[in-house]
């Protein structure tokens, strides 16, 4: 399974965060934000991907976080 950087439009509370299994993955340029999935597969990664459509946050890009890179962002 692999983890995901999503860089979304806006900000997202703690709460939210918490309720689509992402933490907050370090600086982003003004009016972004970017988020750190927990490890996913394919399928889940989708499932995420309609929750947060489905909620209205608009997403600007999907990265896959390559394990060997993770320490370096």
């Amino acid at each position: 399974m692999d983890r995901y950087e999503l860089r979304i439009a806006g900000e997202l509370g703690k709460r939210r965060r918490h309720d689509l299994g992402c933490e907050p993955g370090g600086t982003a340029p003004a009016g972004q934000s970017r988020l750190v999935t927990e490890p996913l597969d394919r399928s889940a990664l989708y499932g995420l991907l309609t929750r947060m459509r489905d909620a209205g946050i608009d997403l600007i890009a999907v990265q896959r976080i390559n394990p060997h890179d993770e320490g370096d962002t």
